[in-house]
Formats: structure tokens, C-alpha cells, sequence
């Protein structure tokens, strides 16, 4: 037997002995060494049987491999012989393999029967055997030749391949698969499962099925030629696998358990607690650290501190921090900070913290925020600045800065600022700025304001943001600069309106309003109209009008609330004045009439009665000029539906509901209405104003169409076909009115008729880019359809 690198040491020195010595007799060796080892072997002796396995294994000749194969195939009654064998032979008591590779196929096929006995222990300590072995190609070859080997009966052959299985060798995979596909009935669910106990995956006796998921692209299953989403390669993917599912199996046990154990716990006793807090399961632990921190008793804090120290798992030492700083004792302040200087003192200067020192250091820093005690401020000060600490650390002081506050917070935090702001790695700089914003000291301005230029659009928003917490007067002017050089990032835009609306200085108003008329960006709209809501100024009552017909949702809700926001008095109720205002701007900027409605009605609820008619008159007014009279009417009309027939004060606004009736072509109703309305006591105060109105109906009706026609057609924020079914809804005469309109000399007028027509008739072949004047024939037949209309 040659000497190879897998030679155990144990086989190294026998071979040793017999060259040195000329055979085992020459160096005085017993004359039956076997007897002995077998004596111990069957000694019921754990250790001794070791020991007795390993010695027979390392006899020259092979004279103690043969005896114990033979003991393997023969031996029936004593389970612990077999286990002592099958485990000795897959690991010694140092760890390693004891057997070679070029010696193994002598003592794994007798091995082999050991994985159908009866007795569980014995087939556990074949499997391992085989696992430990699932290196070794000869004993790989050695199986795949049994499987191969016709001569054998099939059910030699089916345990060869359940050994091949249980080895879970990757190598021994694409040669599986390759003979599965000449396999059939029994034999081939032999190879399907031995794949199985591989790949732990269960394709079945389908080849190219197996072959597919082995060999396939990483987007058709894992592992493919390499599994993307984790950059393991096949053989990577499997083997995590081996060690990930004996875990996950641990874990749920571990968890059954530790939730029985909560189930018993009283979280309201505090030794309990305490107890649980040593308890060997982590899950345990954690929730007897929260439990602890939600009884608020100061005895907590040094059970807890003495806790972290020991912990290790970082669930549990998160537990405890939160606990600590919701606890808010000062008792806890001085502990933590020593504790975090020894964890920092044993790393510094070249830090080189692990994952879990790296999580400890910032819970602890985060705690000490959470307890808000500046006297904690000194070492995250010292942190902050020191570039020799990891970045995250670093990122974990500035916020805790942020937290305690206090002069030397301020000073540190001004300074990294100023410091961080020509590094390339910003994450440090941007929790300097958004504790900055908490900490709201007046040094910061100008470092704050000089990084509104900052390159990267991230520093240049937490700049901004940080100014408008600050805020105060020397803010304002560079802010509206900034503002008017419209950054070309959307969230700058929004932290600088932002930031301009938490100043609440009226000069800001009208930029912002300016913003929210002509921004592209709804964000950036949005925050322009919660900004104008802050400000508070009626000068912005038009834009936020206009802005309830912005076609983004959130924008016109945002819109519509400010617009409340600015109209509505200390004591909730509408300002008269700017309520009636607003309402007006609502209807003239041709917006949501029913925010116009809700704002009105809440004046008329509360208004004295001699503003009741003119509230009531200025938005019928405003109704009127609207060019939709059906919608007036409708709005005007559930107004007045709101007071009874005899009130004086809604006369005039009656009369102009009257009018809105018969600018909508309904004649009729219009004569009715006026009627009725001169069947009212006190009609001759309004006689001449009630006649002179019936007379005018007829001309109002005739006249009113072509108004209504040339109203909507000048209305830019109708598309075509939106305008065609107003002009189809508002009836025959105003879809007459059209003809008028196409003969204009505007061309803009003409077009935009044009455009309708071509809508409400059908494949009248109209070019939209060809000049109207070169389509007579078009033109002809629109005029013959609109003298058509009744």
C-alpha cells in the first residue's frame, strides 16, 4: 500500500514500524495481538471499545481491518460492538479520519448491511460513516462499480446505491442522473431516492427532470450553473444546505421550548424575570429583558447591566439596551458609558470590530440617547470625530449627539460638518445634519447654508431640512435664493419649501405659491401647499384655489386643506371675509365647485342675516360667470334649499338662479321659477327687476347658447373629446353654436371647433394637420349635420 497525504498517522507509524523492524515478531510484538482487541471490543466499555477499534485498525497486514469487517457482516446481537466500529472507523478521538482512502472499500460494502439493521443506533452510526467518507473518489468509484456490476443480485446493487445516497457527495450527482435514465421500476427508484438524500430535492425516476434543475439556467431553479440571488455555485448551494436544515431543525425545537417556557412566565414578577434572564435559551432571555424594562423598577438596571456584559447573542443584548433606555434611569448613564469605553479602549486605534462588537457598540450608544443625559455626550463626541472608528459607529454617535443635546453635542456636531463635508462617503455627514436639525443651535446656520451647494442632492435636502428645524431670520433670504435657482432634484425642491414654510414668514408666500402653479413634480407641489398652510397668509388664498384642479390627488387634497387652513379663525369657525374670498377664487379659477359649496355653507350656517344675501348673491355671481350654467343652477340650488321661500335676504340670488335656468335653454323652468317667485309677499319691491328678467328670458335662451358654446370652447383644460360631450350634454342650440365659431377668424377658435365636430361626426374624414380652409368638403358636410339639429 503506498504511501499517500491521506495515510492516517496511525497507519504512517505501523508502516514505520515494519520497514524499521522487518515484522511485527522482530520488535517483540505478542503472537495474537487480535485476541486481546477483540476481548476489549466486547468489554461493553465505550472508551475501551475505542480504543480496541482503533488498535485493530492499526495492526500491519490488514489482519485487523479483515476481523473487523467480518464482525460487521456476522455479528447479530451486540448493537454497541457495531456502533463502536462504524463510529471509530468514521472519526477518531482527535477528530480525524482514521481510515485511508485506497483502504476504505475493505470495510464500507460490509458497512453497507449495517444501513438495514433494525436497531437505529447502528444505522445512525453507518450513515455517519458514509458521510464521513463522501471525499473519498475510490470509495465513490467502488459503489458506482457495484451498481453497475450485473452479476450482483438487485438488492446488492440497491443497498450499493442507498450507501451512494447516504455518502451525499456532490461528485457523485451527474453520474446519478446519467444512469437513471437507463434505469427502470425499482432500480431506478433506488437512484431517485440516493438523489434525493443529495440534493433534498424530489424530482423522481424523470432524468430530464434531474437534469433540467442540475444543469439548467439560475433563473429556471436552484442551483443551476450558479444561483444568483446568493452567488453560490451548485456545490456552495447544497453544502449550506447540509448545514442549514440540521440548524433550522435545532431552531424550531429551541423555539417550541422556549415558548413553553414563556407560556409559565408571570411578566409582572420581577424575579421570575430575573431568573429568565440566565436561562439558556436566547428567545428566553429577550423577552425577560423586555418584560424587565416594562416594569419601570429602578432594582432593574443593575440586573440588566450585569446581563449585557455576558451576552453574546445580539437579539437578546438589543433587548436589554431598549430595556435600559426605556427604564430613563440616571443610574444607567455611568455604566453604559463604561462599558462602552472598555469596548472601544480594547479595539482602539485600529478598531477592527466584528459584526456583533460592532451592533453592541451602537446599542449601547443608542441607549445612552434614549436616556438623554448630556453627560453622555462627551465620548459619541469623541467618536464622532475620531476617523480612526468604523463609519457606522461614527453614524451611531452623531445621532446619539443628536439625542442628549447640550453645548458640547452643538459644538461637535457644527464641526464634523464643517469636516465631513468634502469626504466622499456621506453617511456620516447626513446624521451629522439630521441631528444638527434636533439639536437646533444657531452656530449651524452658516455651515448648514454652505452645504445647500453640497454635490450631493441627499447633503443638500438634510441641509435644508436641518434649516427649516433651526430656522430663525438669517435663514430666509438664502433660502428663497436657493429656492429660485430650482434644484434639479425634486427632494431638494421639497426640503427648501419646507423649510421656507416652518419659517412662517409672509415674504416666502408668494415664491411658494409660485412653486405650486408651475412645478413638474407633484411632491414638490405638495409640499409647496403644506408650506402655504404654515405660512398662513391670505395672499396665498388664489394659488391654493387654482391648485384644486391640479390633476395629482394628493396635491388638491393637500391644497384644499391649507386653503381651510388659512380661512378658518382661532376658534375654528370660517373668517367671513376670507371664506367669501376664497369661495369666488374657487369658482373663478373654474375649480371644485363643491369646495366652493362647502366653504359658503359654512358661512351662511353661522352669518347674521343681513350677510346672508350677499354671501348668497356673490356666488351665484360667480356661478354665472362660470359658463356651465346647469352646474350653477345645481350648486345655487341646493344652496337655497337651505332657507325658506320667504326669506328676503335670498331674493336676489333667486332671481339669479332664474337667470342661470335660462342660460341653460330652459325656458320654461325659468318662467316657472319667476313666477313662483312673484307669488311671494313682498313682490313689489322686486316688480320691475322680475319683469324686466321676463322679458329677457327669450333673449337669454337664444343668446346663451352661442355664450356657452365660445365659454367652453376657451376653456384650455378640456380636451377634445372631454368638450365635445359637454357641448352634446348641453343640448341642440349650443351645439348649433358651433357653426358660428368654425367661421371665426381666430384661427385657435376655429380649430378647437373644428375639433369637436369632428368628434360628434363620425368619419367626416377631418385632417387635424391640414389647415380647415383646405378641407371644404369637410366643412360643407358639418354644416349640413348642424341644421339638422331640431
Amino acid at each position: 500500500m503506498a504511501l499517500t497525504s491521506r495515510l492516517p498517522l496511525a497507519l504512517a507509524l505501523v508502516v514505520l514500524s515494519i520497514l524499521s523492524c522487518g515484522g511485527p515478531l522482530a520488535c517483540g510484538q505478542e503472537e495474537d495481538p487480535v485476541k486481546k482487541r477483540l476481548e476489549e471490543l466486547y468489554s461493553g466499555d465505550e472508551k475501551r471499545q475505542t480504543i480496541a477499534t482503533h488498535d485493530l485498525l492499526t495492526l500491519p497486514a490488514g489482519k485487523g481491518l479483515e476481523e473487523l469487517s467480518r464482525i460487521l457482516v456476522e455479528e447479530k446481537e451486540r448493537a454497541d460492538v457495531l456502533v463502536a466500529i462504524l463510529q471509530t472507523i468514521a472519526v477518531d478521538p482527535e477528530g480525524q479520519k482514521v481510515i485511508a482512502a485506497d483502504e476504505a472499500g475493505r470495510i464500507l460494502f460490509p458497512a453497507i448491511a449495517a444501513l438495514s439493521d433494525s436497531r437505529p443506533a447502528v444505522v445512525a452510526a453507518a450513515e455517519r460513516l458514509f458521510f464521513a467518507v463522501r471525499d473519498f473518489k475510490d470509495v465513490r468509484d467502488r459503489l458506482l462499480k457495484r451498481w453497475d456490476d450485473e452479476s450482483l443480485e438487485t438488492s446488492h446493487r440497491i443497498a450499493a446505491m442507498d450507501a451512494a445516497g447516504r455518502m451525499r457527495s456532490f461528485q457523485l450527482i451527474e453520474p446519478l442522473i446519467e444512469r437513471l435514465g437507463s434505469a427502470r421500476d425499482e432500480r431506478a427508484q433506488a437512484i431517485a431516492q440516493a438523489l434525493g438524500r443529495i440534493t433534498f430535492q424530489d424530482f423522481g425516476t424523470e432524468p430530464q427532470a434531474w437534469r433540467d434543475w442540475w444543469f439548467g439556467e439560475p433563473e429556471k431553479g436552484i442551483p443551476g450553473q450558479k444561483e444568483r440571488s446568493t452567488g453560490r455555485t451548485r456545490e456552495e448551494y447544497l453544502e449550506w444546505e447540509l448545514v442549514s436544515r440540521p440548524r433550522k431543525a435545532i431552531e424550531k425545537i429551541e423555539d417550541d421550548l422556549a415558548g413553553q417556557i414563556l407560556e409559565l412566565l408571570d411578566p409582572r414578577n420581577f424575579e421570575q424575570l430575573q431568573r429568565a434572564l440566565s436561562n439558556s435559551l436566547w428567545r428566553v432571555r429577550a423577552e425577560a429583558a423586555e418584560g424587565l424594562g416594562l416594569l419601570k423598577e429602578e432594582k432593574a438596571v443593575p440586573v440588566l447591566l450585569d446581563a449585557l456584559q455576558k451576552e453574546t447573542r445580539i437579539e437578546v443584548q438589543k433587548k436589554i439596551v431598549k430595556a435600559l433606555g426605556a427604564l430613563g434611569k440616571a443610574d444607567a448613564v455611568r455604566p453604559l458609558i463604561d462599558l462602552l469605553e472598555a469596548t472601544l479602549a480594547a479595539r482602539h486605534p485600529n478598531p477592527g470590530f466584528s459584526p456583533d462588537e460592532q451592533k453592541l457598540v451602537a446599542l449601547l450608544l443608542q441607549a445612552l440617547g434614549e436616556l438623554r443625559d448630556p453627560g453622555a455626550s462627551g465620548v459619541a463626541a469623541r467618536i464622532a470625530l475620531d476617523r480612526a472608528f468604523d463609519p457606522q459607529i461614527r453614524v451611531e454617535a452623531a445621532k446619539m449627539l443628536g439625542l442628549v443635546g447640550g453645548d458640547e453635542a452643538g459644538k461637535a456636531l457644527c464641526r464634523l460638518a464643517v469636516e465631513e463635508a468634502e469626504v466622499k462617503d456621506v453617511s456620516i455627514l447626513l446624521a451629522v445634519l439630521s441631528a444638527l436639525g434636533q439639536v437646533r443651535t444657531a452656530e449651524a446656520v452658516d455651515p448648514l447654508l454652505a452645504l445647500l451647494d453640497h454635490e450631493v442632492p441627499q447633503v443638500r435636502s438634510g441641509a435644508a431640512d436641518a434649516l427649516g428645524m433651526i430656522q430663525g431670520p438669517r435663514i430666509l433670504d438664502p433660502l428663497l435664493d436657493h429656492l429660485a435657482k430650482a434644484d434639479p432634484v425634486p427632494r431638494v425642491r421639497v426640503a427648501i419649501v419646507t423649510a421656507l414654510g416652518q419659517t412662517k414668514a409672509k415674504k416666502a408666500a408668494g415664491p411658494i405659491a409660485k412653486v405650486l402653479a408651475e412645478d413638474a413634480d407633484p411632491s414638490v407641489r405638495t409640499a409647496a401647499a403644506e408650506a402655504l398652510a404654515e405660512v398662513g397668509s391670505a395672499d396665498s388664498i388664489s394659488a391654493l384655489a387654482a391648485a384644486l384642479s391640479d390633476p395629482d390627488a394628493g396635491v388638491e387634497e393637500k391644497a384644499w386643506g391649507a386653503l381651510l387652513a388659512i380661512v378658518t379663525a382661532d376658534g375654528g369657525e370660517i373668517d367671513r371675509g376670507l371664506g367669501k374670498r376664497a369661495a369666488t377664487e374657487i369658482v373663478n379659477k373654474r375649480a371644485r365647485l363643491d369646495r366652493a359649496v362647502e366653504i359658503l355653507r359654512q358661512l351662511l350656517r353661522d352669518a347674521p342675516p343681513e350677510e346672508v344675501g350677499p354671501i348668497v348673491l356673490d356666488l351665484a355671481g360667480a356661478l354665472r360667470s362660470l359658463g356651465e350654467p346647469e352646474a350653477g343652477h345645481g350648486e345655487l340650488e341646493k344652496i337655497l334649499a337651505s332657507r325658506p321661500a320667504t326669506d328676503p335676504s335670498f331674493w336676489p340670488a333667486k332671481v339669479l338662479d332664474v337667470e342661470l335656468l335660462a342660460r341653460s335653454g330652459r325656458e320654461d323652468e325659468a318662467r316657472a321659477a319667476l313666477l313662483g317667485l312673484a307669488e311671494q309677499p313682498g313682490y313689489s319691491d322686486w316688480v320691475d327687476r322680475i319683469r324686466d328678467l321676463e322679458a329677457r328670458i327669450e333673449d337669454l335662451v337664444k343668446n346663451s347658447a352661442s355664450d356657452r358654446a365660445h365659454t367652453l370652447l376657451a376653456r384650455p383644460d378640456l380636451k377634445d373629446q372631454d368638450l365635445a360631450d359637454r357641448i352634446q350634454a348641453a343640448g341642440p342650440p349650443v351645439i348649433r353654436a358651433l357653426e358660428g365659431p368654425l367661421d371665426s377668424d381666430d384661427r385657435g377658435l376655429a380649430s378647437r371647433a373644428a375639433g369637436v365636430l369632428a368628434k360628434l361626426v363620425p368619419d367626416s374624414g377631418y385632417d387635424s394637420a391640414k389647415p380647415l380652409a383646405e378641407q371644404p368638403a369637410v366643412v360643407a358636410k358639418w354644416r349640413e349635420w348642424l341644421r339638422k339639429r331640431p
